[in-house]
């Protein structure tokens, strides 16, 4: 399984376009899974254009939570590829009505949903807001896959059994405090966590604090990074 991040607000690549927001396609070997758009659709596009990711192997779209960061490419990306199918736990109206109209499938879900076997939703997570991440079943152990983790990073990991492999995503420590911080890094290593790989809404003080925290198991995940897991 290939984990892919697309668009990214933390650049890894000078051939990639870096904007604020979170995408990753996830490559099963059977099916492509889209985790959510970013903000900018032309660039999503481009970014998976430019990875050799044709919008066309999109089977499923995953949204972790409803806010533009996330949910903006997904009109961009329903124009060239309407055939999918959307797990989301809420989208905006005119948001769902273009995808019906084009003939995708919308689903607004709350409970965990197997998306393509070997990959399902987390469940919503109500609290701050609904969302929910991405978890990968591989022979590694779990993969967790986040938006921005307005429920907290722990919480959405905890969500996926043991073991516990790789989180990437966003971890939304960018405003927290520094004892946050530290709760964060302690409860994802409580929680068995092998590696991780921020992103995103983490914030550059909490990413500096997880790479001296987890060292070697400190993965750069912003944009253009791969996981082969």
């Amino acid at each position: 399984m290939k984990v892919t991040i697309v668009f990214n607000n933390f650049n890894l690549s000078r051939d990639l376009a870096g904007a604020w927001g979170m995408a990753a396609v996830v490559d099963t070997g059977a099916e492509h899974v889209l985790f959510d758009t970013g903000s900018r659709g032309e660039i999503l596009l481009e970014n998976m254009k430019r990875l050799d990711i044709s919008p066309f192997q999109i089977s499923k779209v995953v949204i972790s939570h409803n806010h533009w960061d996330h949910t903006g490419g997904l009109a961009d990306f329903l124009s060239v590829n309407p055939a999918v199918t959307i797990y989301a736990p809420e989208l905006d109206h005119d948001l769902v009505f273009r995808a019906q109209g084009g003939g995708a499938e919308v689903f607004l879900v709350r409970e965990p949903v197997q998306v393509v076997p070997g990959v399902r939703t987390s469940g919503v997570f109500v609290h701050p807001l609904p969302e929910q991440a991405l978890i990968l079943e591989t022979s590694s152990g779990h993969v967790i896959l986040t938006g921005c983790s307005h429920p907290g990073v722990v919480n959405l990991v905890l969500a996926a059994p043991a073991p516990r492999y790789l989180v990437t995503g966003g971890f939304h420590l960018f405003r927290s405090s520094p004892e946050a911080i530290r709760a964060a890094a302690e409860g994802l290593e409580e929680a068995g966590i092998e590696l991780v790989a921020p992103s995103h809404c983490t914030g550059e003080a909490a990413l500096e604090y997880f790479r001296r925290f987890f060292d070697r198991r400190f993965l750069y995940g912003g944009l253009g990074a791969v996981f082969e897991v």
